[in-house]
């Protein structure tokens, strides 16, 4: 592990520049592959794009927070309580929605976020999935509500930072 740390440095060091620099590039991965095998050189490189990955996804989670709790008029803390029939529920239902659909987020990873079980995800998910705009009027104008939520949250994160 200290070697990695040593040759991280050193690679950390050795950016390329905005236009591309592929020979700084090919650097570093020959360099890591002096230091790591090949699997390890890829298990290093797949934890560095996950963790940023991760972290792109958590700000655009804190986005859809601000923008749901500002449509449906709730606190954030609410959202982590337990109701099952609300506006809370509603903006909770929104929010699982929006982090599976659009920004592709497994259900299991919602659960963690919220600290549910993934089953309660999985209700909520299927409850918005069923919703019937044209029989029930409460359906339809939950769902009009959702389309607010999910255009205001499409236009803040195309919004430069």
């Amino acid at each position: 592990m200290l070697i990695i740390a040593q040759h991280e440095t050193t690679i950390m060091n050795n950016q390329p520049e905005e236009n591309g620099d592929i020979g700084v590039l090919l650097k570093n991965i020959s360099d890591g592959l002096s230091v790591l095998s090949l699997s390890e050189l890829n298990e290093e490189i797949a934890k560095i794009v996950r963790k940023k990955m991760q972290s792109e996804r958590l700000g655009d989670v804190d986005n859809l927070f601000l923008v749901v709790c500002s449509e449906f008029s709730v606190s954030k803390p609410a959202l982590y309580h337990k109701y099952s029939r609300s506006k809370v529920y509603q903006a909770k239902i929104t929010m699982y929605a929006i982090m599976n659909t659009t920004l592709g987020m497994s259900r299991r990873s919602i659960a963690k976020i919220f600290e549910v079980f993934p089953n309660s995800v999985n209700v909520g998910i299927n409850y918005f999935r069923d919703l019937n705009p044209e029989r029930f009027p409460a359906d339809k104008s939950f769902l009009v509500k959702y389309q607010r939520c999910l255009a205001k949250f499409l236009e803040k994160i195309k919004q430069p930072v």
